[in-house]
């Protein structure tokens, strides 16, 4: 996909691969020095509860928008399809985050965290094809 979307919506997904990068390196930092049993640090819960108000506020809405005339209809059914990706995501993000919260056990701590690390990658990239 390239920069045929209007810039208001390239600015908002570049503010959200901005968050979902910050949110990575959070849990990625905290699989690498997983030392304590804290099933979710302050940090990682501030970075997502930032990325998941952002999303509800500015991205959620711009699924109802239709472009008429300034975005191809092709480009416009691709943005949409990768729309929904991201919405799932998100929604499987939050689930991920839950049960990070209800693991007791180093071992499953550091699991669930590559697992969340994961569908931020996956999430990136998805911007990513958005943006460029």
């Amino acid at each position: 996909m390239n920069k045929i979307l209007p810039n208001t919506h390239l600015k908002k997904y570049q503010l959200l691969l901005e968050l979902l990068e910050q949110l990575q390196e959070t849990v990625v930092n905290s699989v690498n020095s997983a030392d304590t049993l804290n099933s979710v640090t302050q940090v990682e819960t501030n970075h997502f509860l930032e990325l998941q108000n952002f999303y509800q506020q500015q991205m959620f809405p711009l699924g109802e928008e239709n472009f008429g005339a300034e975005v191809s209809p092709e480009t416009a059914s691709r943005w949409r399809s990768l729309n929904t990706e991201i919405h799932r995501s998100m929604k499987l993000l939050a689930l991920d985050m839950s049960l990070l919260k209800a693991a007791r056990s180093l071992q499953m701590q550091k699991t669930r965290r590559e697992g969340i690390s994961d569908r931020l990658s996956t999430l990136i990239s998805y911007c990513k094809v958005v943006i460029i």
